[in-house]
């Protein structure tokens, strides 16, 4: 078949340019946030592991970020976690919420170990070795087994599912898109467009009524 390629390509230079394919963005449905704040109130949690699902739940931290907390980087007195992103080296500045607070306060004054350690979050084997990245995605997994959610194949288990979460919550409360990329983080609102694809609230105030689309009788029928 022939065609005017110089034509065609110069028709398709302005179009803009589209990933390949895009992936979806698996986030944590009512009832899975239900069945993890359960397990981290029943007591079945140590204090550390405690504290570290409530600092997922709330700040949307990376694992590694968590992980690498030191006991200066809690500003109890301005209210503030103190981060140093470990992806981009960049400071990030969160506030300490009384919720997340407290559960600081109780592993640090009833069960973190005595030691000289500066890092806030160490393990509880011989010599107290700081926590490493991957054992907090270890809690994670433990939290999601007990709470019986997230066990299919496909079924995404990590950390930064976390952080899908906090975005969608906040971009369903109206949260303007420059705020929440500071918040987990980013360096360009534009980073939140995978987000935006679960953002039910809102995408559905674009729906467009298909009354005026001719449609054959029985299309939509049960």
């Amino acid at each position: 078949m022939s065609w005017k390629e110089a034509e065609c390509h110069k028709i398709l230079s302005y179009f803009p340019m589209l990933r390949d394919n895009r992936k979806n963005i698996q986030y944590l449905k009512s009832y899975e946030l239900n069945r993890i704040r359960e397990v981290i109130d029943d007591g079945r949690l140590s204090l550390r592991d405690k504290c570290i699902m409530l600092l997922l739940l709330y700040t949307g931290l990376r694992s590694s970020d968590i992980a690498a907390l030191k006991m200066e980087s809690i500003d109890w007195a301005g209210d503030r976690i103190l981060v140093r992103q470990q992806k981009t080296d960049e400071a990030l500045i969160l506030p300490l919420s009384p919720v997340v607070g407290n559960s600081i306060y109780d592993y640090l004054s009833m069960e973190r170990p005595n030691t000289n350690s500066n890092r806030l979050f160490l393990t509880s084997t011989s010599h107290n070795p700081p926590l490493a990245s991957a054992s907090i995605s270890a809690i994670v997994a433990k939290v999601f087994a007990v709470a019986g959610i997230r066990q299919n194949p496909g079924d995404r288990k990590g950390t930064h599912i976390f952080r899908h979460n906090l975005a969608s919550s906040l971009l369903s409360k109206g949260v303007p898109g420059p705020v929440i990329a500071q918040t987990l983080g980013h360096s360009t609102p534009e980073s939140l467009e995978p987000y935006l694809r679960a953002d039910f609230a809102h995408l559905k105030e674009c729906s467009i009524s298909i009354e005026d689309f001719p449609l054959n009788k029985g299309v939509l029928s049960v």
